[in-house]
């Protein structure tokens, strides 16, 4: 996973060269990409999360 240091950089060097309007449609491919791994990482912390949480509920 790229830092959001590096990520912030890319953009920049991206939107630098590119004032041209033909490289915006990937730059919003790319972020729909990365956000869709988010997305999904969540969807599966939540299952971690929820476990624990109905384990610690039979605990009490």
């Amino acid at each position: 996973m790229m830092s959001k240091n590096s990520i912030n950089k890319a953009l920049r060097m991206i939107a630098y060269r590119a004032s041209s309007a033909w490289i915006i449609p990937f730059v919003s491919l790319f972020l729909c990409v990365i956000a869709a791994i988010q997305f999904l990482r969540i969807k599966k912390n939540q299952k971690k999360i929820r476990k624990w949480f109905i384990h610690n509920i039979n605990h009490c």
